[in-house]
C-alpha cells in the first residue's frame, strides 16, 4: 500500500517504513489516496520483475567466473552446505537484492509543490540448489515461516583464514513469498533458484575500516520495523 499526504505547515509528521511503502502522515490527519496510485503501483511491480531478471543474470555470471566473496543465509531451521570457515551448515548464496525507491509528484490538491513517497522491496535471493532448497519450498508453498534469519556478507578470504564480515543483515519475521527455479542454457542448463522473502523488521549492521581497511572493531548498525497494520496478511505471528 502507497499512500500519499499533504504537508502542512507546523503540523507533526511520523515517518514509517514498510514493504509497501514509507509514509509520511500527519498525526491529526489521515492520509488520503490520490490519483497516480495505481500507476506507482504497477511501477512498483516493474520493479520486482526487473529486479529478479538482474539478480539472475548476475548469479549466471558469478557461476561463470571465481567468486571474490561469499554470502550466507543463516535459518534456525534450515540448514545448508557451505563449509567455509565459520559458517559451517549455512546457505551460501550467490546474490542478494532488496531496494528502496523514493519518487515525487505534484501535489493533486495544491497545497504543495510535490508530495513524496517511498517503496521498500521484499529481500530476492539467488542460490543453487542445496539441501536447503526442499525446505525452502516446502515453506513456500505452505506458508511456514522462517523466523529470525542473517544474511552475513564477508570480504575474500585469505587462504587458511576465516572469512572476514563486512555487513550483517539481522532479519525478523521472515517468510518465504515465491520460489522459482530456471536453467541458464549458456551455462550448461545449470538449475539456479530465486526467492522472494518478506519480513517484520531489518538490523543493518556495517563493520567500520579504518584509512588503510583494516576493520577497526567498531559497527554501525540502524533497524526499522514494518508496522502491524503493514505486515503481509496472516503474518502476525511470524515474529
Amino acid at each position: 500500500m502507497i499512500l500519499f499526504v499533504r504537508p502542512k505547515p507546523d503540523a507533526p509528521f511520523v515517518q514509517t517504513v514498510t514493504q509497501a511503502g514509507t509514509q509520511t502522515r500527519e498525526l491529526a490527519d489521515a492520509a488520503h489516496p490520490i490519483p497516480g496510485t495505481r500507476s506507482a503501483l504497477r511501477d512498483t511491480t516493474m520493479i520486482r520483475a526487473f529486479t529478479r531478471l538482474s539478480l539472475l543474470s548476475v548469479a549466471a555470471v558469478a557461476c561463470a567466473g571465481a567468486a571474490n566473496a561469499d554470502i550466507f543465509l543463516k535459518t534456525t531451521s534450515t540448514p545448508g552446505d557451505a563449509a567455509q570457515r565459520g559458517f559451517e551448515g549455512q546457505i551460501a548464496i550467490t546474490g542478494v537484492n532488496m531496494g528502496v525507491n523514493t519518487f515525487t509528484i505534484p501535489d493533486p490538491e495544491g497545497f504543495a509543490d510535490e508530495v513524496r513517497s517511498t517503496t521498500v522491496s521484499p529481500i530476492y535471493i539467488t542460490k543453487l540448489p542445496d539441501r536447503a532448497s526442499s525446505k525452502l519450498l516446502a515453506a513456500a508453498v505452505e506458508g511456514a515461516p522462517l523466523g529470525r534469519i542473517e544474511i552475513t556478507f564477508t570480504s575474500p578470504a585469505r587462504p587458511g583464514a576465516a572469512q572476514t564480515v563486512e555487513s550483517r543483515w539481522i532479519i525478523e519475521g521472515a517468510q518465504i513469498r515465491g520460489f522459482n527455479v530456471s536453467t541458464d542454457p549458456s551455462n550448461g542448463n545449470l538449475p539456479m533458484e530465486s526467492v522472494e522473502i518478506s519480513y517484520s523488521s531489518m538490523t543493518y549492521q556495517y563493520f567500520t575500516k579504518d584509512s588503510k581497511g583494516v576493520r577497526s572493531g567498531g559497527m554501525e548498525e540502524t533497524t526499522w520495523s514494518v508496522p502491524e497494520d503493514q505486515l503481509f496478511p496472516y503474518d502476525g505471528g511470524c515474529h
